[in-house]
């Protein structure tokens, strides 16, 4: 090769022999002057000039090429073509690799050389590839530079091992192919470089390459481990090792060469497809995987990551994949076990992944993370798909600001843990520390949040639970602190549409100031069924516990702490929570405050106090008085003690449930489809009890009634959905048994590789190949199992297809499930991109009320948030404009509307009412803030003055309505200042 500008000498050699004269004529000449310059004049041979026998005339030509350019292209094709007098021909040609002066090389591999014909190898060459270099034997670079066309390409055969040492590869001017690794074939790098290439190293299935304290520098991809191994295969036999080394973006992509993948910026670090391995040593330097879209992406393999670091892996768009921006991604496929993911930490203790858009992205993947420091991340770890699999995130730090952990559609999983972890949000009003969410709740996700510090620094959730089932959040510490002014409307536990939740033993607080319209709360319920949420602390909210919608069956809310929070406990009008009996609360910092708030009816939600309202044991202001707080004397109140967590029982409010079915006077009050929730909620009920449905006749009728009508079939439609999730205890007897047995066997391999770097001198390929061969048996028998309990599933979920699609939707809620439970049917059937066209009906019900839409609203939500989870819903907003607000708490409709004026006293804390039309005694007056939700109400019973006194509630804006009889409510606008 020469480079560009350089003064290049080109000698044509004519010579005639055989004893006879010759006249020959120039027909061709040398370079092409597009890209050469001359500098002595171009050579010209007169017509047939006459040569001397047995002479040789040589006539010499300079110049300068003026690009760059590699062979065999044309224009650096130089040819000499000669005519004789007798008309023969002659032709000579020779092409020249023009380069960049950087890639200057005094030693050139031509095209399809094979390594054995050069020797063993360089030490301290420039080299310049022009083609494919095929290495057959042990060849080796030491310290050298290699430089290579846009169409090199090293391929290591059988039996080949290339050794690279402190040598460098790069691309000249353009990308290359790199270094592929067949089967039977092995590479070395040992404080090397390998840049500028489509995959630095490809690595086949039978190939073997150990990277050590190496760089892999502007690749494309800087390894590519078995990409020609198929989903339907196990895993292959290819062994990696690669400790101490860096994969980066450095200078950005040279010019691509034809068939090249294109984008701006290194794309991933390493692949994995059916690999079996452990990326970096925690007794070596460690890895670093810096400024690509991806650091370490696995498909279908079982990966340890540790003594790896990460740092500044973003998403800019220049590659498809909604995986991009994230440090380790690990990916199956629900009818594939083979995806596993352990990520340990660095060995020195520091951050593992640091300002980088998420850390772990795990889909159909067991998950294994203990220790990981997670900082300055949008998303810490995101996990979905995990059932009948495992995750495990513990002892880990996160510093976040969009999510520390996300985890979505796990229902089936053996578990998902989260423990220990201490996590902080910042960065975003929409943050969240801990989300669990679901489109599925009739099956459980087994979630397990215990013992984790989360602190919101102006973040919205500590911990999300949306449409889960059996959810248990316990011993978590939560802080909800402003950021300066900043102070968005921020939850400590928030549980939607779920099932079965425990919440206990959690200490919740925060700093934000009062507040009358509900900016901070410690615990909302909304919607959930079954909840027992025990032995918790909240303190200092502005409503400390908010119940709202449908939440019937068998609730436990008893022994919390309520300390100094603005509004204690507040209950929507459409919340339901059934009669809770010697439940003990104790209520804290209660003076001047408001305690305990129902707006809607407190039949439904009685509540009885061990003692009465002098002791810390009852609220001490609380709205409406009576009907809902009752004194209750035997036994004691309720304490929690050391071990804090605790079993209780809940009684059922048999009457409640008789009137739901009866669809008596009782219920009047509900908006139409809170009624409707009600009931198929009491259906499953009885469904799920055979003693309570046959206790009674009102029960017995109601179910028999409903059997063949939506609530019985949506009830059964969900038992089909169970079934597709639980599959059968036998075939998940045979999965454990068989994942045993894997497990196994990777333990042996293990332990061949230990000895292997201990002994050697000794062969153990014959072994490993014997463990791999015992591997794939058992991983086809997993395969086998999976398989069938797919198809199982499959058939289930076609049977809740069947069913829901003959189910007739008369109230909005009902139409809601069917929609959803048929998009997340399709979805399940299919995969969910596949139901992606399904996005817009599912939004249209992801932006109604969900107290008015029911549960299928937060279904709906969830399944969005697969596409865009951005969006926010501002379910007071919401609510407030379906009418939720204006429905609900004491029927109003024989009230007219009075005229009446305000007269506040900011100085004794006291506003003066004066009615100035004439009232009987069913006046009311209620005082709501700004969001609606009432706050207070009085009877002045035909008074036409009276005082309502304004210390316990906070400043703000405040809305006075007063009501007489036959017609409407006169409002007016209460500012309270303190």
């Amino acid at each position: 090769s020469v480079a560009v500008g350089d003064t290049v000498s080109f000698t044509i050699t004519v010579c005639s022999h055989n004893g006879g004269q010759q006249s020959i004529a120039l027909l061709e000449t040398l370079p092409d002057t597009s890209v050469f310059t001359f500098i002595s004049s171009n050579p010209s041979f007169p017509y047939f000039t006459s040569f001397p026998a047995d002479t040789c005339l040589s006539y010499t030509v300079k110049g300068k090429y003026k690009t760059v350019g590699n062979c065999p292209s044309q224009l650096l094709q130089n040819k000499v073509s000669l005519q004789t007098s007798g008309s023969t021909v002659y032709r000579d040609s020779v092409c020249v690799t023009v380069v960049e002066d950087a890639c200057r090389a005094n030693l050139t591999i031509a095209n399809n050389t094979y390594s054995q014909s050069l020797g063993t190898g360089y030490t301290g060459q420039s080299i310049f590839i022009a083609g494919i270099f095929y290495v057959n034997n042990t060849f080796t670079f030491n310290n050298c530079s290699v430089y290579t066309a846009p169409t090199a390409q090293i391929i290591i055969q059988a039996g080949g091992f290339l050794v690279l040492n402190g040598t460098t590869i790069e691309g000249c001017r353009y990308m290359w192919a790199g270094i592929e690794v067949l089967n039977g074939g092995k590479i070395n790098l040992g404080g090397s470089t390998i840049k500028d290439a489509a995959a630095g190293i490809t690595l086949r299935n039978g190939g073997n390459a150990k990277v050590v304290n190496s760089y892999f520098y502007d690749d494309i991809i800087g390894i590519d481990a078995q990409p020609e191994i198929s989903q339907s295969d196990v895993y292959g036999n290819a062994a990696l090792t690669v400790t101490g080394s860096t994969f980066r973006a450095l200078n950005g992509y040279r010019p691509v060469f034809s068939g090249s993948p294109t984008g701006i910026n290194m794309y991933i670090g390493i692949r994995l497809n059916k690999m079996f391995c452990t990326i970096g040593d925690n007794a070596q330097t460690a890895n670093t995987f810096t400024r690509s879209i991806h650091g370490i992406f696995a498909n279908y393999s079982d990966l340890k990551v540790t003594n790896s670091y990460f740092n500044f892996i973003s998403n800019n768009n220049s590659w498809p994949g909604s995986y991009r921006g994230t440090c380790v991604v690990s990916l199956g496929a629900n009818t594939n076990f083979q995806s596993k993911l352990k990520l340990d930490p660095m060995a020195n203790g520091s951050n593992t992944v640091d300002a980088c858009d998420r850390g772990v992205y795990s889909n159909y993947s067991q998950v294994d993370i203990n220790y990981v420091k997670f900082i300055d991340v949008n998303t810490g770890i995101f996990t979905a798909h995990c059932q009948n699999r495992k995750a495990n995130v513990s002892n880990c730090t996160i510093k976040a600001s969009k999510y520390g952990i996300n985890w979505m559609t796990n229902a089936g999983a053996y578990s998902m843990n989260a423990s220990y972890n201490v996590i902080t949000i910042q960065g975003s009003t929409q943050g969240v520390g801990i989300s669990l969410i679901e489109t599925v709740n009739s099956v459980s996700g087994n979630y397990v949040i215990v013992n984790n510090t989360v602190t919101l620094n102006a973040a919205a959730l500590g911990v999300y639970g949306s449409y889960a089932s059996k959810v248990q959040i316990n011993y978590n510490t939560i802080s909800q602190l402003k950021n300066g002014v900043i102070k968005p409307a921020t939850t400590g536990i928030s549980l939607l549409g779920g099932d079965s939740a425990t919440v206990s033993c959690n200490y919740i607080s925060t700093n934000y100031p009062s507040d009358s319209s509900f900016v901070s709360k410690g615990i909302e319920v909304a919607q959930s069924r079954q909840f027992t949420v025990n032995c918790n602390t909240i303190k200092h909210h502005n409503c400390g516990v908010y119940l709202g919608g449908n939440c019937l069956q068998q609730n436990n809310f008893r022994a919390n702490k309520v300390d100094s929070c603005d509004m204690g406990l507040y209950l929507n009008t459409s919340a339901v929570i059934g009669q809770q009996t010697q439940r003990g609360n104790k209520w804290l910092g209660a003076l001047n405050k408001l305690n305990a708030s129902n707006v809607g009816n407190p039949v439904f939600s009685k509540i009885f106090i061990h003692q009465t309202s002098n002791t810390i044991w009852h609220p001490l202001n609380y709205s409406p008085n009576g009907q809902w707080f009752f004194v209750d004397t035997l036994g004691s109140p309720d304490q929690c003690g050391v071990s804090c967590l605790t079993q209780h029982s809940q009684d059922l409010d048999v009457n409640l449930l008789k009137n739901i079915a009866l669809d008596s006077a009782l219920t009047k009050d509900f908006v139409d489809e809170s009624k409707n929730i009600a009931k198929q909620y009491l259906y499953n009920l009885l469904d799920e009890d055979s003693i309570l449905r046959n206790s009674d006749v009102v029960f017995l009728n109601f179910y028999t009634a409903n059997q063949v009508q939506a609530y019985g079939k949506f009830n059964a439609s969900v038992d089909f959905v169970k079934a597709a999730f639980m599959g059968t205890a036998y075939f998940s007897h045979l999965l454990a048994t068989t994942e045993n047995l894997i497990q196994q066997t990777k333990d042996s391999l293990l332990d061949v590789d230990r000895l292997a770097e201990i002994n050697i001198g000794i062969d153990y390929s014959i072994l490993k190949q014997q463990l791999f061969q015992t591997l794939h048996n058992y991983e086809s028998t997993m395969q086998s199992v999976v398989l069938q309990i797919e198809n199982l599933k499959y058939d289930n979920l076609q049977n809740s297809k069947n069913i829901n699609a003959t189910i007739t939707p008369t109230e909005t809620p009902e139409i809601n499930s069917k929609t959803m439970d048929d998009i997340v049917g399709e979805a399940e059937l299919n995969g969910i991109e596949n139901a992606a066209y399904r996005y817009a009906e599912a939004l249209a019900i992801a932006l109604q009320c969900p107290y008015s839409g029911g549960t299928a609203v937060y279904q709906a939500r969830n399944f969005v948030a697969w596409f865009n989870d951005s969006l926010i819903y501002n379910d007071e907003a919401m609510c407030l404009q379906a009418g939720l607000y204006r429905k609900g708490g004491i029927n109003t409709q024989n009230y007219t509307a009075i005229d009446f004026e305000l007269i506040p006293n900011p100085t004794n804390d006291k506003t003066e009412i004066r009615i100035l039309s004439p009232v009987n005694a069913i006046t009311k007056v209620t005082l709501r803030n700004m969001l609606g939700q009432i706050m207070d109400e009085w009877k002045p019973e035909g008074q036409q003055q009276f005082t309502i006194y304004t210390h316990k509630y906070l400043q703000g804006f405040y809305l006075i309505d007063a009501k007489g009889e036959n017609g409407f409510n006169k409002i007016k606008k209460l500012i309270i200042e303190k």
